[in-house]
């Protein structure tokens, strides 16, 4: 029934009420299995940004600064007229709003609570492939025969891969730098966010990842970064095994003399 922006903001409020009620009662039930699990976590998740989306609007009505916030302050202030005829002729105003709204809409009835037994039944669509069995499980498998492939990998079955996935210490530095390298890191971190999003919906991954980058930042300047200690600079005492990797530097695996020049940085 939002005929006015009063009852606009009016209903906003209502239903961020209705959504923290319907997620009470979501997490009232019990879910028992890995799937149950995991679509309470959607549905929940889902309220979640519904809410946030509702709140964004209200700060902006009542942001002094806002467009919204002005629409506000004039219909306050037609309420409030100084001229009594104009105060009556607001009221009746609003009364043929309404009488017209439930000629419209006879049979709603607002003092029925509305019924959420369709919202805590939702499954949401979330996708996984086959071997991943719902988010149990990793899919590393087109990833793993990239890594196989490549001049920075070697042969190695899946499950030993799996086993070396964070083991960046046996790649050499000059191959680091390289763009085949950088693209399947980048695909390697973009896969497993995805995985942890779809996993674990509640989590604030992208707070994490601020959090990861600042400390990662720390250590770096500390020289504190397994493998990288010199920051990329080479120390003293590190001549030889500088000197080694510069010898023995894949030029095969850089696409550009751009990229080969980073080394001298």
């Amino acid at each position: 029934m939002a005929t006015t922006f009063l009852e606009q903001t009016r209903v906003l409020h209502e239903d961020l009420e209705r959504l923290e009620r319907v997620i009470v009662k979501d997490y009232k039930q019990e879910a028992k299995s890995h799937k149950a699990k995991l679509m309470q976590n959607h549905r929940v998740r889902k309220r979640i940004d519904e809410m946030q989306d509702k709140a964004r609007k209200l700060m902006r009505v009542y942001d002094d600064d806002s467009e919204e916030s002005g629409h506000r302050k004039e219909e306050i202030a037609a309420l409030g007229a100084s001229n009594p005829t104009a105060v009556y002729g607001k009221f009746y105003d609003r009364l043929k709003e309404l009488r017209e709204y439930h000629k419209r809409f006879p049979v709603y009835d607002i003092s029925v609570a509305e019924d959420d037994t369709a919202l805590l039944k939702e499954e949401p669509q979330v996708e996984f492939s086959g071997e991943e069995t719902l988010g149990r499980y990793l899919d590393l498998h087109e990833l793993h025969h990239v890594f196989t492939n490549a001049k920075f990998g070697r042969q190695v079955d899946y499950l030993e891969y799996l086993g070396s996935l964070a083991d960046f210490g046996s790649i050499n530095k000059p191959v680091k730098l390289a763009k085949r390298y950088r693209e399947y890191l980048q695909r390697l971190l973009d896969y497993l966010l995805s995985f942890y999003e779809r996993t674990q919906p509640l989590s604030q991954v992208h707070k994490q990842m601020a959090k990861l980058k600042d400390d990662i930042e720390a250590a770096w300047e500390q020289g504190q970064v397994p493998g990288w200690e010199d920051k990329g600079l080479g120390g003293i005492g590190d001549e030889a095994e500088v000197a080694a990797q510069q010898l023995s530097v894949d030029l095969e695996t850089f696409d550009s003399p751009e990229e080969l020049q980073t080394l001298g940085k």
